[in-house]
């Protein structure tokens, strides 16, 4: 009895493993140099906090996602429909970004209000992030230096997300896409979002 008392006892919830370093290689030549160069954006991000880093990481990652799901559709991987395996990896997609743009309008909203800061609070905000606030000779000068700063954000989670993703999904379509020829037309999103 006490066996089976054991057997239905709910183990403690853990954090989750950490992301994998880089992103994975899938075998194609394109998709990995696309791969490399998010990769790359994705440490400037993190290490700046960037918005403008963050910005280009999503773009990079958004178009590449773009480029993804036509070689997956090229190479017949993953089915059509809503519950296809394809569908599921363009949602995953979408969710990563949203969580680039969530992050990027948090940075917004917060200098959103910079012009109802004293003076003083927008010099340590300057300070803080780095502006330089020679030439400024009033506060909305002051507040423009701070906004051309930039608010400073935390990429890790984007970057997390993005590496998780090429571990859990990209690994699946590897064997379909790896002998497949580079893409004779490779589709860019030109819409650039906030």
């Amino acid at each position: 009895l006490e066996a089976i008392r054991d057997m239905w006892k709910i183990a403690p919830a853990s954090a989750p493993p950490p992301p994998p370093a880089a992103m994975a290689s899938v075998g194609h030549a394109e998709l990995d140099a696309e791969h490399e160069a998010i990769g790359a954006l994705l440490d400037e991000a993190v290490a700046t906090g960037s918005p403008a880093a963050l910005r280009a990481a999503r773009d990079e990652f958004r178009d590449h996602a773009t480029h993804e799901e036509e070689i997956m559709r090229d190479a017949g991987f993953g089915g059509t429909g809503a519950m296809s395996a394809a569908a599921s990896h363009a949602k995953d997609h979408n969710r990563i970004v949203a969580l680039a743009d969530a992050a990027l309008a948090e940075a917004d909203e917060a200098d959103a209000g910079l012009a109802a800061l004293s003076v003083k609070e927008l010099k340590a905000l300057a300070k803080a992030r780095g502006a330089d606030l020679a030439g400024c000779v009033d506060k909305l000068d002051v507040v423009a230096a701070v906004k051309a700063a930039g608010a400073r954000l935390d990429a890790a989670p984007f970057k997390a997300a993005v590496l998780r993703h090429t571990e859990n999904f990209d690994k699946l379509y590897v064997d379909a896409v790896s002998g497949a020829a580079p893409c004779a037309k490779k589709v860019k999103c030109t819409s650039a979002v906030g």
